[in-house]
């Protein structure tokens, strides 16, 4: 489904649902070509490093790509940030 697809979707859902609404997840960029933005898989990996967007100080877990160009991904960080006392 591309870009424009989904967020008619859920505009279409939410016009007729009366109870829960859909909410689409936070979009960091919109109608981008990842390799326009980094060059490598290592790039890549770094760009999804971050707070979450809704909570400086809190690592993402990663992102997902939606295709615009048939190519999706998702990146998932591996880092975990311990509490200290």
């Amino acid at each position: 489904m591309l870009p424009s697809e989904r967020y008619s979707y859920i505009d279409n859902y939410n016009s007729i649902n009366t109870g829960e609404k859909l909410v689409h997840v936070p979009v960091l960029k919109k109608n981008v070509k990842i390799f326009d933005i980094c060059r490598s898989v290592e790039e890549i990996l770094e760009y999804a490093k971050g707070d979450t967007f809704y909570c400086k100080g809190h690592i993402r877990e990663g992102l997902v790509f939606k295709s615009i160009e048939l190519i999706n991904g998702r990146v998932i960080t591996f880092k975990v940030r311990i509490k200290e006392d």
